[in-house]
């Protein structure tokens, strides 16, 4: 990363039980709290933010209104703070649409279902090689573009390539 991004201070990484509390309290109290100048936040799975908002048990349904949750953390994400995060599920996308996300990276939802099954019904009809690592490709989600990725949600339907890339 330093050689790459030399101008990047890596300030600390956290990591947390993958439960939205443990991860919660991470960015609460352990990142955001003890770096209150921080301009970036790398969050690498949706336990980080699942704290920002009530959902349901499927995470579906959401709302992600209140501003008691992870207020810290909201607090800086409407300054300067730009944060970035894996996963493009609804309350992800309700929080892009309210600002406190900056952009979200997600996997292919159709590439990992369809294509994966694709790939082994030709393998065990066919015999057809499969390759040790296949790239399915990834979405970035952004203000620019999150309606259409709302809207994919919605209809269940993803096949079709996102909007146009993210302008940050």
């Amino acid at each position: 990363m330093a050689a790459t991004y030399p101008d990047v201070d890596i300030v600390m990484t956290a990591n947390c039980a993958e439960t939205a509390d443990s991860c919660g309290a991470a960015i609460e109290d352990d990142i955001i709290a003890a770096h209150p100048d921080l301009d970036g936040l790398f969050i690498v799975g949706l336990w980080g933010v699942l704290n920002a908002c009530t959902c349901d048990a499927s995470a579906t349904n959401c709302s992600c209104d209140d501003t008691e949750l992870l207020p810290n953390w909201k607090a800086a994400a409407k300054g300067k703070l730009k944060t970035v995060s894996f996963d493009t599920l609804p309350f992800e996308i309700e929080l892009v649409k309210q600002g406190y996300i900056s952009a979200l990276i997600g996997q292919k939802y159709f590439g990992w279902g369809y294509d994966t099954t694709t790939m082994m019904f030709d393998h065990l009809k066919s015999d057809r090689d499969i390759e040790g690592f296949i790239d399915s490709g990834f979405d970035v989600v952004c203000p620019n573009n999150v309606e259409d990725m709302e809207s994919k949600w919605q209809a269940k339907d993803f096949r079709r390539p996102l909007a146009p890339d993210c302008e940050l």
